[in-house]
């Protein structure tokens, strides 16, 4: 069968439905789910937000979207750097998250893990900062969800250190985000 081609397809009561409209309402559930996973390593060494050169996807009008962020980052020499992070969307959206990370200011990766209270219409581009030491890879995980209005546009993870230093912060490839669109 070509993927064009449509045939009815019969269901336990009788009726018919083309296999025309389950490969769109298919592809529709696959396109409503989308895995970006960062590439390659990005590194910065001041504390001045960037837009993150892999993290981010499309959203569309009148939608609420689910997320989950997960990110692992290092720092050469010291835990000084830390690491903020913010997310920016389209003007008119609202938006809630948490995140759950080492505490800033800790220096060693048995640190205290901090879970931010869950933030109601955050604004894009605030900000929540988290550790990151010298003692290996450092994970950070935010949760949220995002409801557009009449303003379709991207959804991106921005970050940076939270305390400039000349060293390393690294936001690592194989940090990665998955957005759906539930409603």
């Amino acid at each position: 069968m070509e993927a064009s081609e449509v045939r009815p397809v019969t269901i336990a009561s009788g009726a018919k439905i083309l296999s025309a409209d389950i490969a769109a309402a298919i592809t529709a559930a696959l396109a409503a789910r989308v895995y970006v996973e960062k590439t390659a390593n990005q590194i910065k060494t001041n504390n001045t937000l960037v837009d993150d050169n892999h993290l981010f996807s499309s959203v569309v009008t009148s939608s609420t979207y689910a997320f989950e962020l997960v990110l692992f980052y290092t720092t050469a020499t010291s835990a000084t750097p830390d690491m903020k992070v913010a997310l920016t969307f389209p003007a008119g959206c609202t938006a809630s998250w948490s995140a759950i990370g080492l505490e800033t200011g800790v220096t060693t990766a048995a640190g205290i893990v901090a879970l931010n209270a869950w933030s109601e219409s955050v604004t894009s581009g605030a900000t929540l900062a988290r550790s990151a030491t010298n003692a290996g890879t450092i994970v950070m995980v935010i949760k949220g969800r995002i409801k557009t209005t009449s303003t379709a546009g991207v959804f991106r993870l921005q970050w940076a250190q939270n305390t400039t230093t000349a060293e390393n912060t690294t936001l690592l490839a194989g940090s990665h985000m998955i957005i759906e669109k539930v409603a």
